[in-house]
């Protein structure tokens, strides 16, 4: 199986499907990366673990970045 984001080959075991409605990665990578990700576009549908690991340290660091301005804002 091919990873979607790096082209890596991975064991289907060590993916997750990136449309998989327990795993909201489909917005959570236009979120971050600004990639948009249509479901029958003949690219691979699965996306590897390492990537996925990737993803949420982006969206955490994403994240306490937001809630960091939100917070000087509100001391100003």
């Amino acid at each position: 199986m091919e990873c979607r984001l790096c082209l890596y080959s991975v064991p289907v075991e060590s993916s997750v499907s990136i449309f998989d409605d327990a795993h909201p990665l489909v917005q959570r990578i236009w979120t971050c990366c600004r990639l948009q990700i249509e479901k029958g576009n003949g690219l691979p549908d699965k996306i590897c673990l390492s990537c996925v690991n990737n993803l949420e340290m982006i969206s955490s660091f994403r994240n306490a970045c937001l809630e960091s301005v939100k917070t000087s804002k509100q001391i100003r």
